[in-house]
């Protein structure tokens, strides 16, 4: 397998020397070419993930009785183990060992989906409804207005 990363400015490769070498670096026959946004999550993405969703998980786990789970690292630890979960599987013993992979490294697409999985978890298991980045904005315009209006 041949992985390189483009960078695209005015639709143009600016290092298309790698880009041709990785290319030459594949055999005669059919390849499947994928491109994939490496741009990492948004600051707004994070803001959200982590004033809104991680409050809210901890709370929940804490209301259902997982105590430890104090702070809002502690519950973005447990997101990672239960949704970025990997397995690495000895070949000569089988033995499985689980880790956590990084939120940081996903991307702008990855970490949506990773939040759509947190929210649909959250609600199944922990009976909370996290609301969605346009919720909270419908519901501040609401707040807003409503304290413009109790001024005039």
């Amino acid at each position: 397998m041949v992985e390189v990363i483009i960078h695209i400015n005015n639709r143009k490769v600016i290092n298309m020397k790698e880009f041709r070498e990785a290319f030459n670096q594949l055999k005669d026959g059919k390849h499947l070419v994928t491109v994939k946004d490496m741009r990492k999550r948004s600051i707004p993405q994070n803001a959200y993930y982590w004033g809104v969703v991680v409050p809210m998980v901890k709370k929940g786990l804490y209301d259902a009785g997982y105590d430890e789970v104090t702070t809002n690292e502690d519950a973005h630890e447990v997101m990672k183990h239960i949704h970025l979960r990997k397995r690495i599987v000895s070949k000569q013993t089988g033995d499985v060992i689980d880790i956590s992979n990084s939120s940081a490294k996903l991307s702008i697409p990855e970490f949506n989906i990773y939040i759509e999985a947190i929210c649909k978890w959250a609600s199944e298991y922990l009976g909370i409804v996290i609301p969605s980045p346009n919720d909270q904005l419908i519901e501040f315009e609401q707040w807003q207005n409503s304290i413009v209006e109790s001024c005039d």
